[in-house]
């Protein structure tokens, strides 16, 4: 049995493109590698000159990825941005030893396949024939496989179709560390994986991997012992940072508290000074008090003593409040 091989990758509109062996990740490297234009087949020793188009056609396709470039607006009425992705290309290969007739007829129900997950989204499909397996025991054989073409609407966001980018969105909105939104990510291309094979791959009698590959585990003992580590890292500095924010909120409010106490104290021994004062006076006959506001050096010497009593009296209430809070802890 087979085993089958279908990925895809998402390209944008920016760039001039480089012309060679595997092209490039822009939409015109994409498509010139696709429909087989000059420059972009130096992989191949004879390229096919005509197209095996199997759904929709290049014009359309084009098209449809301007008018989104063109029309697309983010939620905050920004356009796509030169670099922004635009088209989601994938391929689907078939193993060595197909025959022509099985390779035409598994095209017929991955159409369909593509029609009923995408939708009008779905804009093209076309067929190779003329790349050969270029080494292992069906070298020089003819790698069937097809090339199909995603496009969203103009009021459509990329995620909205990209299972990767859609979970890595949704974990990062649920405020998910990167480390997390990385392996939602993963999970989600596997995911999709497993449903390509179950509804695609199986019917049409491929395995879901190569042959001795342990697809059960998302990750190898590498990756997962390198997440522990990076999960752990992020967890002791995130510990760190909440117990320095708590050492500097403590000290923050016992500064308050101190200059609370030494307001009160002030406050207290001013309140003290103007009862004394005030008893003092009314304790004087009416003739002295009369003479001390003639006399202003006097009454400013007298002042004086006063603001040293308020001082000394601020003093004692402040250690008074220290050693009353002392005796209640």
């Amino acid at each position: 049995m087979g085993y089958q091989f279908a990925h895809f990758y998402t390209y944008s509109g920016a760039g001039s493109g480089k012309k060679g062996k595997k092209g490039t990740y822009t939409v015109s490297g994409c498509l010139g590698e696709a429909f087989r234009e000059d420059g972009y087949t130096s992989h191949i020793e004879n390229p096919e000159k005509k197209i095996n188009l199997i759904y929709g056609n290049k014009e359309n396709l084009e098209n449809s990825i301007k008018n989104y470039q063109e029309n697309f607006r983010d939620p905050r009425g920004h356009k796509l941005r030169k670099d922004g992705k635009c088209l989601m290309a994938g391929v689907f290969s078939w193993p060595p030893g197909t025959s022509e007739t099985d390779f035409n007829a598994g095209n017929e129900k991955l159409t369909e396949w593509l029609k009923k997950e995408y939708g009008d989204n779905f804009r093209c499909a076309v067929a190779h024939k003329d790349e050969p397996f270029q080494r292992g025991d069906h070298e020089g054989e003819t790698h069937f496989h097809t090339h199909f073409f995603i496009v969203p609407a103009a009021n459509q966001n990329m995620k909205e179709l990209h299972p990767g980018l859609k979970a890595k969105a949704e974990a990062r909105a649920n405020g998910e560390n990167i480390i997390k939104q990385d392996l939602v990510y993963k999970w989600a291309m596997g995911d999709w994986q497993d449903k390509i094979h179950k509804e695609l791959g199986e019917p049409l009698g491929l395995s879901r991997a190569k042959p001795k590959e342990l697809r059960e585990k998302r990750l190898s003992r590498r990756e997962q012992k390198m997440l522990e580590n990076m999960e752990e890292s992020y967890n002791n500095f995130m510990a760190e940072t909440q117990k320095k924010a708590d050492e500097i909120i403590k000290k923050a409010k016992q500064k308050a508290i101190e200059i609370t106490d030494k307001m009160i104290a002030q406050a207290e021994a001013i309140i003290l000074e103007i009862t004394d004062r005030r008893n003092d006076l009314l304790k004087r006959p009416p003739a002295e008090i009369q003479e001390l506001l003639k006399n202003p050096d006097h009454l400013r010497k007298l002042a004086d003593v006063r603001e040293a009593d308020i001082k000394a009296r601020e003093a004692k209430q402040l250690e008074k409040r220290k050693q009353t809070k002392g005796h209640g802890r």
